[in-house]
């Protein structure tokens, strides 16, 4: 099987209310898939985590990887990674591992479609649950210490194990009280 055509689709929408964390604020959220062709029909999709602005840069890290994969045998994922891995030239973190990483999910996609088996099953996995966070806490206008309490409930009524909640843009004093209430809210075994 070899690997005949890659393209990235994105798509980018306005965030209901703008959000913020510690440092930034949110008007738009998108996602980048990532489309991995074979000659056998076969096509892996993955997704390029983490894009709340420009995708321009992800595109640009595409274009820059995708004649190095196409003619790749796409169960050779490891190879590729290391085709594509330049930590000396394009840094160890950040926009480049994002679009890797999506280019790797691909691949897995490829491989369980292939063998008609979940990714997780070839990847050893051993059990059907897994434990998961559901990040939140964003700092929104209007957003009182009720709210934040009802969105962290919400979090746990839908099975996440723990939250996560950004801090940071406001007063510390103000972030021990929304600390305080989630908390409060949550109980202390999430």
């Amino acid at each position: 099987m070899k690997i005949t055509d890659m393209r990235i689709e994105s798509y980018r929408w306005p965030k209901p209310t703008p959000q913020s964390n510690g440092k930034h604020t949110y008007t738009h959220d998108g996602r980048n898939f990532v489309f991995i062709d074979t000659d056998e029909g076969i096509t892996g999709v993955g997704l390029i985590g983490g894009l709340h602005t420009s995708d321009s840069i992800s595109k640009a890290i595409f274009e820059h990887y995708k004649e190095s994969v196409i003619g790749e045998d796409p169960f050779c994922n490891e190879k590729i990674w290391d085709d594509l891995w330049e930590p000396k030239i394009s840094g160890r973190r950040g926009m480049t591992t994002r679009v890797i990483s999506g280019i790797d999910i691909a691949l897995w996609d490829i491989k369980g479609k292939a063998a008609n088996q979940p990714v997780y099953r070839l990847l050893g996995g051993y059990t059907k649950k897994v434990p998961v966070y559901i990040a939140g806490g964003y700092y929104e206008e209007g957003k009182g210490l009720k709210e934040l309490q009802e969105e962290m409930l919400t979090s746990v009524g839908m099975g996440a194990n723990a939250v996560k909640m950004k801090i940071g843009a406001v007063s510390i004093n103000e972030d021990v009280e929304r600390v305080k209430a989630v908390r409060e809210a949550i109980g202390p075994n999430v």
